[in-house]
């Protein structure tokens, strides 16, 4: 239940902060003043210097986004297959200035410090991962209580109408978490990076070549970049955030089921008293033979 909870703050604030590019644009400024030097780089010139600043970053395109102004910088993109991330340059010197948001809303940087930090700094994080790892461990111990084995697995994985109430809970809990459990365990890994990225470190380490980078290493570290981009779900277009926030409630989805599952199986049953044997004759009742 306690875990539950957690799961309750951080996907609710997660599905929100999916959106907190969208937040900071209409509520801050977008004009970034730089000093105007005369010349100003060409597009071919500007896109160079845009390369050489992500040179690993897996893009397709680089857009310069226009018509520029004097003294204003500007906004580059970079275009993949599925995702588009945006940044501001300096148009006179190629220098990259960052994000393309000059300044956040309060109430925006709270809810996404509420998420990543549980608004407590360092210790906050690391409880943070902690509860990743619990997610995690819910996770697989609730695909091992789900499997129904190969017979019943098609079965196992579609709701079913004319069933009681208790039952159709029960459906929801175990349809929803299993269709939805791999993005589940790929967010919690993903906090557990965020929190104790030292363990993933040592693994990509672990493929250097005396202190080389290999193939193999580089292949873990684009892993692990492209599993955060995927975590947060804002590098893939607005269809992709509208999803995310969606799917991020799932969990909380969970919860409620897994709340309700509860009441019925701990909760409700001492509070109704024991059962009367002439009421329940489903229950097997033992007749002393010498009475």
């Amino acid at each position: 239940m306690g875990i539950g909870l957690y799961i309750l703050v951080i996907c609710v604030s997660g599905s929100l902060i999916v959106f907190r590019r969208e937040f900071d644009r209409a509520l801050c400024p977008r004009v970034i003043m730089v000093p105007n030097l005369g010349r100003r780089l060409t597009d071919a010139e500007l896109q160079a210097k845009a390369r050489a600043a992500y040179p690993r970053l897996d893009y397709k395109q680089v857009q310069i986004q226009g018509p520029p102004r004097p003294g204003m910088a500007i906004e580059v993109w970079f275009l993949g297959g599925t995702f588009r991330i945006e940044r501001l340059f300096d148009p006179y010197t190629g220098a990259n200035l960052n994000d393309t948001v000059a300044c956040e809303p309060r109430f925006v940087t709270w809810i996404a410090d509420l998420h990543d930090n549980l608004a407590r700094g360092r210790g906050g994080l690391r409880v943070n991962g902690a509860g990743a790892i619990s997610v995690l461990l819910m996770g697989v111990s609730g695909l091992v209580l789900w499997w129904p084995g190969r017979r019943r697995l098609r079965h196992s994985l579609t709701l079913h109408r004319n069933v009681s109430g208790r039952r159709f809970v029960r459906e929801l809990h175990s349809v929803t978490g299993i269709w939805c459990l791999v993005l589940i365990l790929l967010w919690a890994t993903t906090g557990i990076y965020f929190a104790f990225p030292a363990p993933f470190n040592a693994l990509t380490e672990a493929f250097t070549v005396h202190g080389s980078e290999t193939a193999n290493s580089l292949f873990l570290e684009d892993a692990i970049s492209w599993l955060v981009r995927v975590h947060f779900g804002r590098s893939f277009g607005l269809a992709v955030e509208v999803a995310w926030a969606l799917l991020g409630l799932v969990p909380c989805a969970l919860f409620i089921t897994g709340v309700v599952m509860w009441w019925h199986r701990v909760v409700r049953p001492p509070l109704a008293g024991p059962k009367d044997p002439a009421t329940a004759p489903h229950q097997r009742i033992e007749v002393d033979s010498a009475a």
